[in-house]
């Protein structure tokens, strides 16, 4: 037994030397590190779609993308939204456009795109008749020609009603607004492109079926159930009545109306050009500025187009457009990880990486000051660019990473510190949780109207995940004692919302796994005895779910379906979340959590699913991601916490 104990502390020993050396090794020159913010096939099609509306001269960009949005084609013809999913229909009514744009540009030779195309198209026969698209995928068709406003004739006047009305633009979160409105500019204009529409005439030269489009556009269907059935057709009558009392109004408002949401739009436009530094917005952006009369060569459509292109990650043998980079969130959480790996704070690349992030904090008031007047700026953004849209969990992230900055008063970081931490505390939502970007913005109209699943993305509840993780920053680093009002209200919050099983559900990771760890490593460092219910029940769902090979794996279906749902195999991310909030809870060595560690030390290098399978999660049923750094700051993290615990034993 010695010996084995002896042999797996070597082991530990050379995986932390080696991630450490290869996480220093990909640093940039300016302290950053900038890998793939990776997710599915629409930001690669909407970028060729854009680049094909705008008659731009980007062959190459247009032939990259493609290329790789045919190697991601499933065999059936669809193109999933992660490995496991059976074929997502707007993921593929997307990329099949796109592919049909590309094809079409005189020169252009893209290998096997006819015959992906024909695949791409009697999947969509077969299966299209028979479900729905989601709402981006509908706006998409509609400003391409290929669909009908009808479903988005909400009167732009609404953004004019007061505060003090039931309903206001700030009711949604300011991710939701950024898309919101550049849809009401170009469906107020009706505005539509026809690009594909002049395709479909020339379609014959690949020798693809034409599709039928009656089916694209139809209603989503009702939910059978009927408590969800009856809060939607609540929700959805007030907005009636909302758009009721919009019509109210004087239809000379409506040029005012449209000024604002323009001005609005304007003002949310980032250094790069691009709308929030979201891909998704930004391309919104670029057919509203059209629809407003803007020329293709205005500066700001110009600039848009250049943001998006500084999005395009290529490597690895991928060509992706990000939706928005993840360069704060990365530097921050790898900082974070060599931090805790030993690495003296003084060294090159911590100082580096420091200084980089400490250039990156936010100073000017964005949108959350709408419900926190009195808060000062001081959090940070996911990405490189982002100076208007904070969030809790890159703030956390951050103040990890220059927490040794904070611990000499004299230091410039600790101002930085003590402004990030306000910032923080300033964003607890008065149910005691913490959301991602603005604070109490979670009004019941909205959180209940489902709408392609878009209820989890229009408002900004509470999280657990944001929550456990907040609650661990102010245990561990900011060193708030247990009796705190700040923590008594987070904790309750969490037992509120405890799942039956023992779990939580994480919002921005998959899923419950994501949830659980970042709910008990927040409790165990405010000082929240093991023994409490809270926390036996959840180590108990932890330890049922493990599997055979020890390690953990989650599917994103979770993230649909709101129940735990296994994968057939286990992931280096998750495997190494779990292990790491066994470690936080358990004062002895248990089997399950040397099981953990021998599983991460075992597939450490491996290149396959267990790396690549997405993790992140961004719209439920629409949106996941493959953080690049992911299989490099977890594992590292729990490796790292597992020797400073047991290390001795």
């Amino acid at each position: 037994m010695q010996k084995g104990c002896l042999k797996m502390k070597d082991r530990l020993g050379e995986e932390i030397h080696r991630y450490t050396k290869q996480i220093c090794q990909s640093q940039r020159s300016d302290g950053s590190w900038r890998f793939c913010f990776q997710s599915g096939s629409m930001t690669n099609a909407y970028m060729i779609l854009l680049i094909k509306s705008l008659n731009l001269e980007e062959k190459d960009l247009m032939d990259d993308l493609s290329c790789c949005l045919l190697s991601t084609q499933h065999e059936s013809g669809a193109w999933q939204l992660f490995p496991d999913n059976q074929g997502d229909l707007s993921a593929t009514v997307e990329a099949y456009f796109a592919l049909l744009c590309a094809s079409s540009v005189q020169g252009m030779k893209i290998p096997g795109s006819e015959d992906g195309l024909t695949k791409a198209s009697a999947y969509l026969l077969e299966h299209g008749k028979h479900n729905a698209l989601g709402l981006s995928t509908k706006v998409m068709l509609a400003l391409m020609g290929l669909g009908s406003w009808k479903s988005f004739s909400v009167p732009p006047e609404l953004v004019l009603l007061p505060k003090w009305a039931p309903f206001n633009l700030y009711d949604f979160v300011g991710s939701a607004r950024a898309h919101i409105v550049p849809v009401l500019i170009a469906s107020h204009k009706q505005f539509q492109l026809s690009v594909l529409d002049t395709l479909f005439q020339q379609e014959s030269i690949w020798k693809i079926p034409r599709l039928s489009l009656e089916w694209m556009t139809k209603n989503p269907p009702i939910k059978s159930d009927w408590n969800t059935k009856l809060q939607a057709d609540w929700a959805k009558k007030r907005l009636k009545s909302l758009g009721s009392l919009a019509r109210w109004i004087p239809r000379e408002y409506r040029g005012k109306a449209i000024v604002r949401l323009e001005d609005y739009m304007r003002s949310k436009i980032e250094p790069d050009g691009t709308l929030l530094s979201a891909a998704s917005a930004t391309y919104l952006m670029v057919y509203s500025l059209l629809a407003l009369g803007y020329p293709r060569k205005h500066p700001l459509v110009v600039n848009a187009v250049q943001g998006l292109k500084s999005l395009v990650y290529r490597g690895n043998h991928i060509t992706h457009v990000q939706n928005s980079t993840s360069t704060v969130w990365d530097t921050a959480l790898l900082s974070y990880a060599l931090l805790t790996a030993g690495v003296d704070p003084h060294h090159p690349t911590l100082k580096s990486a420091s200084s980089y992030l400490l250039s990156r904090q936010h100073h000017l008031k964005g949108d959350w000051a709408f419900h926190a007047r009195n808060a000062i700026p001081g959090g940070w953004g996911f990405s490189d660019v982002n100076t208007l849209n904070p969030d809790v969990d890159d703030t956390g992230a951050a103040l990890r990473a220059i927490n040794p900055l904070a611990s000499d008063v004299n230091d410039s970081g600790r101002p930085a510190w003590d402004k990030g931490l306000a910032w923080l505390l300033a964003m607890q939502n008065d149910d005691g949780g913490w959301p991602a970007f603005e604070r109490n913005v979670n009004k019941k109209l909205f959180s209940e109207l489902d709408v392609d699943g878009m209820s989890g993305t229009l408002v900004d509840p509470s999280a657990a995940d944001l929550t456990g993780r907040t609650l661990e920053l102010l245990g561990n680093y900011a060193h708030f004692s247990n009796n705190h009002p700040v923590i008594q209200r987070a904790i309750r919050w969490l037992r509120r919302h405890q799942e039956s099983d023992g779990s939580w559900y994480g919002r921005w990771g998959i899923c419950y796994i994501y949830g659980t760890w970042a709910a008990l490593t927040g409790l165990k460092a405010v000082g929240v005895d093991s023994r409490n219910p809270m926390i036996e029940k959840a180590v108990g769902w932890l330890l049922r779910i493990q599997n055979a090979d020890g390690g953990w794996g989650e599917s994103c279906y979770s993230d649909v379906r709101k129940k735990y749902v296994p994968l057939c195999h286990s992931t280096l991310t998750q495997t190494a979340w779990a292990v790491d909030a066994l470690t936080s809870v358990f004062d002895e060595l248990i089997s399950p959590i040397t099981r953990g560690i021998e599983y991460l030390l075992l597939h450490g290098k491996d290149e396959g699913i267990s790396r690549t399978y997405p993790t992140g999660a961004g719209l439920p049923g629409g949106f996941y991601i493959y953080y690049h750094s992911y299989p490099l700051v977890w594992p590292l993290l729990a490796f790292s916490h597992y020797k400073n615990k047991y290390d001795d034993m």
